[in-house]
Parts: C-alpha cells; sequence; structure tokens
C-alpha cells in the first residue's frame, strides 16, 4: 500500500515521497525474524564435533529443568546470568561458576575466555546441586501455601473452636 505526501510549497516537478506500509503479515514475519536472531545469539553449542551433544538446550519435559538452562558435559547445568553484581554473586554463592570450558562454544565468541555477550555471561554449576536446590525451592513453597491453614487450625484447636475442613468429601 503506497501513500502519497504532499510536501507544502514543492515545485510538481519534483519527485514526491511516497511511504511503503507492510503488510500485517509481513510485520508478523519482521518480529518473528528478529526474535529469533536475539535467541540466536544466546544459543550455546559443543565446539566438539565429534560430541555435538556435550551441550543441548535442556527440554523442560524430558529434563524436568526450566526452560533456557543448558546441559553441559551431562553433569553440568548452564544458564545466562546478567553480570549485575546482585545477580552475578547471588549465583555465585549458588555454586555457579563462570565458564570456561574450551568445548562450550557461544554464537558470538571466540573459543577461548569466558563465554560473554553484552551484559550477560554463561554460568554452570553441577546438576546434583541445582536440582538439591530447585526441590528445597519447592518445599519452601509449598511450606509457605500450607503453613497458615496449619496455623489457623492449631489456634481453633487451641481456643477449642471446631473447624472443618471443606475440601475434603
Amino acid at each position: 500500500m503506497s501513500e502519497e505526501t504532499k510536501v507544502p510549497g514543492a515545485r510538481s516537478d519534483r519527485p514526491r515521497i511516497t511511504i511503503e506500509e507492510p503488510t500485517r503479515k509481513e510485520a508478523e514475519q519482521r518480529v518473528r525474524d528478529t526474535a529469533s536472531r536475539h535467541l540466536d545469539i544466546l544459543e550455546v553449542r559443543s565446539a566438539d564435533p565429534k560430541n555435538p551433544d556435550y551441550v543441548r538446550r535442556a527440554d523442560p519435559k524430558r529434563d524436568k529443568l526450566p526452560s533456557g538452562t543448558f546441559i553441559v558435559g551431562g553433569d553440568r547445568v548452564g544458564r545466562w546470568v546478567n553480570t549485575k553484581a546482585e545477580n552475578f554473586e547471588r549465583k555465585k554463592a549458588l555454586g555457579y561458576e563462570v565458564c570456561n570450558d574450551p568445548l562450550v562454544r557461544t554464537m558470538s565468541e571466540a573459543p577461548s575466555g569466558p563465554q560473554k555477550i553484552n551484559e550477560l555471561v554463561f554460568m554452570t554449576c553441577r546438576r546434583d546441586d541445582f536440582e538439591a536446590r530447585k526441590k528445597e525451592d519447592m518445599r519452601i513453597a509449598d511450606e509457605r501455601r500450607k503453613g497458615p491453614k496449619r496455623e489457623f487450625e492449631r489456634d481453633m484447636a487451641r481456643a477449642g473452636v471446631p473447624t472443618y475442613d471443606t475440601s475434603r468429601r
């Protein structure tokens, strides 16, 4: 679709300005292309051609790991971490280390040195530590969810007031 714009005071022999607007389909495709380019930058691959599965993106269902997580060498979990001091130090305290593995390669980095893109750095930790933290986080969340109900029932029992659980039939 083309739209002509008339410029006041312009001579008629000068070329006219035209504005090309993309169709809806073209605009949606541009958004998808831009998003995939940004995701490709964060892709992590194995630098070893003999072992292409040394680094792979975790499958949330099969591996029981969050999306955006990578499995490195089978026994380590890798994530992109923002290098702001509070984020970086918190991950280090949780056991993450900056990945300097020569077999891990990002799409925009040289093969040596830490894998870093702008404010993001690729960090890894042991998989069993990651899963233990995840299990503990789930236990704490469950306790926070069930704790108020237990406390209420305990207080009512102490006061001698009967309570009824309407969720059970």
